[in-house]
C-alpha cells in the first residue's frame, strides 16, 4: 500500500471487492457442513449449491463485465456489492436448500463481477503504469485476507452449528453494504474517476485525429508484428490459471468438508485452515514488493514451474480414501 497517496481510497475499496470475492467462496465452504446438518442437506444438495457457486462466479466475470461495458463500469464498480449483500442477506435467513442455493448464487454473479470491474477500474483510473501495477497486486493481498477472515470467522463459530453459518454470512452482508457507501459517496474516489474519464477523452481524441495509433485486443493480439510474443504470453497465463484453478478451487471448496466427512471436528477442521490462510499471507506480503518490479518476469516462470509440480503431485496422489 505504500506510495498509493490520494489513491489509498480507490485501492482498499476495490481491494475489499476482492475480500468479499475469496470470502464467498471459503466461507461456503468453511460453513456448508454445519448448514449441511442445520438445513438437512443431502450430499448432492451440497455439491450442487458449492458448484452453482462456481458456476455464478463464473457467469458473473464473463458476462457481468459485459454488461458493465453497456451500463457504465463506474456504475457496476459502485453498486455491484449492494447485490452481493442481498445475496448474503437471502443466506442468512434460509430455512432451506432453495433459499440458501439463490443466495450463494446471487452472491457468486456479483463477486463475478466485481473482480474484472474494480481491476479495471483501479487501472483505468492509475495515472501511470507503475502505481497501477502496485494497485492490482495489492487487490491479491485483499483476496487472501478475505481468506484467513472467512476461515477465522468459521473458525470462531464452529461451535454454534447453523447459528455460525448465519453470523459468517451476516459478516460478509455488512462489510458489502459497507463497502457499497464507502464507492459511492466518498468525493475522492469520484474525482479519480472524472479525473480518469477526462484523460481517457483527451487519449480517445488523439487517436481519432490518428486513427491508425488505434487497435483492439484481437488486432494486437492476432495481427501486429509482435503478435506471436503476446500469444505465448496470453497462452502461458491461460494454462497457468487453468490448471492451478483446478486444484485450488477443488481443495477451496471442499477441504472442511472432506475433514469432517473423515471424521475431523467442525472446530479441527475450520483451524486447520485458518494456519494454512496465515502462512499464505505472510507470502503474499512479498509477492506485492515484486509484482512491480523489473524481476516480475523471472518470478512469474518460477511461480509456473512450482505450480506445476503441485498439479504432478496432485495427480500422482490418486483418489483420496476418507476413513
Amino acid at each position: 500500500m505504500k506510495n498509493l497517496g490520494k489513491y489509498w481510497n480507490l485501492s482498499v475499496s476495490a481491494g475489499l471487492g476482492s475480500m468479499l470475492g475469496s470470502g464467498i467462496i471459503v466461507g461456503l465452504a468453511s460453513t456448508i457442513t454445519v448448514w449441511q446438518m442445520g438445513l438437512n442437506l443431502t450430499n448432492g444438495q451440497v455439491g450442487v449449491i458449492s458448484g452453482a457457486l462456481t458456476f455464478a462466479i463464473a457467469f458473473g466475470s464473463i458476462f457481468g463485465s459485459r454488461f458493465a461495458d453497456k451500463v457504465g463500469i463506474v456504475t457496476i464498480f459502485d453498486w455491484v456489492n449492494f447485490l452481493y449483500a442481498i445475496g448474503a442477506g437471502i443466506c442468512v435467513f434460509s430455512n432451506g436448500y432453495l433459499m440458501l442455493l439463490a443466495g450463494v448464487v446471487i452472491c457468486g454473479v456479483a463477486s463475478g463481477t466485481d473482480l474484472p470491474v474494480s481491476l479495471t477500474v483501479i487501472s483505468r483510473d492509475a495515472p501511470n503504469q507503475k502505481l497501477a501495477s502496485q494497485m492490482v497486486a495489492s487487490t491479491q493481498i485483499f483476496w487472501q485476507v478475505g481468506q484467513f477472515v472467512s476461515t477465522g470467522a468459521a473458525f470462531v463459530v464452529s461451535t454454534m452449528s447453523v447459528t455460525g453459518g448465519r453470523i459468517v454470512f451476516g459478516f460478509f452482508a455488512l462489510v458489502a453494504l459497507v463497502l457499497w457507501v464507502w464507492r459511492t459517496f466518498t468525493k475522492g474516489i469520484r474525482v479519480l474517476h472524472k479525473e480518469a474519464a477526462e484523460r481517457l477523452a483527451a487519449k480517445e481524441a488523439e487517436l481519432d485525429e490518428n486513427p491508425t495509433k488505434k487497435a483492439s485486443v484481437i488486432q494486437v493480439l492476432f495481427r501486429s508484428s509482435r503478435s506471436k510474443i503476446y500469444i505465448r504470453l496470453f497462452a502461458a497465463i491461460a494454462i497457468y490459471y487453468i490448471f492451478w484453478n483446478f486444484v485450488a478451487n477443488t481443495f477451496g471448496q471442499f477441504t472442511t468438508f472432506m475433514f469432517v466427512k473423515a471424521g475431523a471436528s467442525q472446530t479441527l477442521s475450520t483451524g486447520i485452515g485458518l494456519g494454512l490462510h496465515i502462512a499464505a499471507l505472510f507470502i503474499l506480503g512479498f509477492y506485492v514488493t515484486i509484482a512491480g518490479s523489473a524481476k516480475r518476469n523471472t518470478w512469474f516462470t518460477l511461480g509456473v514451474i512450482f505450480a506445476s509440480l503441485q498439479w504432478a503431485d496432485w495427480q500422482s496422489l490418486g483418489q483420496p480414501q476418507l476413513l
